[in-house]
């Protein structure tokens, strides 16, 4: 299997939009015409990903000074467990353009219907080298744990920075909508 990486473009909309949509709660989602323009706003890549003219998938990264944060990363449904997930990981991994990767997880400590999902994904990142801060945050009910891959690790005080920043780009947006 081969894959292959490119740019999103709004020609991907109806690939990307409907996996994003089906693959993050709505507590967890941008809503996706920010998704889209945030690209315009602030250092980001978001990539569309594809095994011969097939779409497998998605990344969208945002960086702030040397640190990438894995937003979003999502495969296919129907090709989930087919190992696409770990190609195109290894292939964002290879290429990114930071120290260190942040990630933040749905906690495999809450009591939640998905934890047997929740503990495999966690097992998938630990795989590629990612290991946990001991961060966790709460949002909209959902508490995620905070991982890291790369170069030291991260401080709460960096983590909560990188949200700041985050925050108030999404301020200005709206109020410029």
């Amino acid at each position: 299997m081969l894959i292959r990486k490119t740019a999103y473009s709004s020609t991907d909309q109806p690939l990307v939009q409907p996996l994003y949509e089906s693959g993050f709660p709505a507590a967890e989602r941008l809503p996706y015409e920010m998704l889209v323009r945030f690209t315009d706003k602030m250092p980001i890549d978001f990539f569309v990903y594809r095994s011969e003219d097939r779409f497998v998938g998605f990344t969208y990264t945002a960086y702030f000074k040397n640190t990438a944060w894995l937003f979003y990363f999502a495969v296919e449904q129907e090709l989930r467990g087919e190992g696409f997930g770990s190609l195109i990981l290894a292939e964002y991994l290879a290429t990114i353009k930071a120290e260190r990767v942040i990630i933040d997880i749905e906690s495999t400590d809450q009591t939640a219907e998905n934890k047997a999902e929740r503990t495999h994904r966690r097992a998938f990142y630990e795989r590629a080298g990612f290991r946990d801060t001991n961060i966790s945050r709460s949002y909209r009910g959902i508490t995620y744990q905070i991982m890291v891959r790369g170069e030291g690790g991260i401080s709460e005080e960096e983590y909560s920075g990188f949200i700041d920043r985050l925050h108030q780009i999404w301020h200005n947006l709206e109020q410029n909508t």
